[in-house]
């Protein structure tokens, strides 16, 4: 199974799972798919024809209605990512390892999409979920080029947005690609610009910010911002509100 090959069509829910060493329980034709990202711990899955185990450097995509036994090797808890796909198939594949950071700022990034009520969320959703499949399919033997790219892109927005030197130009340089090509990429796989993927994940955590009440010159420095006044027409320009009028 290759990363080009996943066409997600809907995405279902995301949640925290929480297993105790022992557990034991099965499941019969799962009600959608699945990518499993254990941060602790291990989950052996037994299904017709063979098993696998997930672990904190194995997570795993479980297909839609599958048949299988979970049982709980170590206590674990995990990320699960839930979503309907175009295609059926028929036995989950183990994948890449990912960070556990970036696991985590994935599922964070989607759950504030979730309550948002933005117009957009559904996109927002959907590119998250693709930018993580990149990263969870990146072995060498199933990885194209363009793949890597997005990935190794995906990761390092993540990791640091809150660098004001962060720029489209200086992610391109550290892929090794060309700016424009960075841009083709991104919209052929992910239907995005590589800058609006960007805002997306500063806007998002300066929107969680704002929230907490946190002073704006403190959350414009924390996703990126070296001045406050281009920050805040920014974020105005992205929800239609000033940081000020978040609720």
């Amino acid at each position: 199974m290759r990363c080009e090959e996943l066409i997600i069509t809907k995405f279902n829910n995301i949640f925290t799972a929480n297993n105790q060493k022992g557990k034991l329980f099965e499941l019969k034709n799962r009600y959608c798919a699945c990518f499993i990202v254990p941060l602790d711990g291990s989950i052996k899955f037994t299904y017709e024809g063979g098993s696998i185990v997930a672990d904190g450097s194995h997570p795993i995509f479980i297909p839609e209605g599958l048949s299988y036994t979970n049982e709980c090797l170590e206590d674990a808890q995990s990320l699960v990512f839930s979503f309907h796909t175009l295609r059926q198939y028929q036995a989950p594949t183990v994948l890449s390892r990912v960070s556990h950071t970036f696991a985590r700022e994935t599922y964070e990034a989607i759950e504030k999409a979730l309550i948002s009520g933005a117009r957009e969320r559904s996109s927002v959703v959907l590119r998250e979920l693709y930018s993580l499949a990149a990263s969870l399919f990146a072995a060498a033997e199933e990885l194209s080029p363009g793949d890597e790219v997005i990935r190794k892109a995906t990761e390092l927005m993540h990791a640091r947005y809150g660098d004001p030197t962060l720029t489209v130009a200086a992610v391109a340089r550290q892929c090794f690609v060309s700016e424009i090509y960075l841009r083709k990429l991104f919209g052929r796989r992910l239907n995005v610009t590589p800058f609006r993927f960007l805002t997306d994940i500063r806007m998002t955590r300066a929107r969680s910010l704002a929230r907490e009440r946190i002073p704006v010159k403190e959350i414009a420095a924390a996703v990126g911002f070296s001045d406050i006044y281009q920050f805040s027409r920014a974020y105005k320009r992205y929800y239609g509100y000033p940081p000020t009028e978040t609720v």
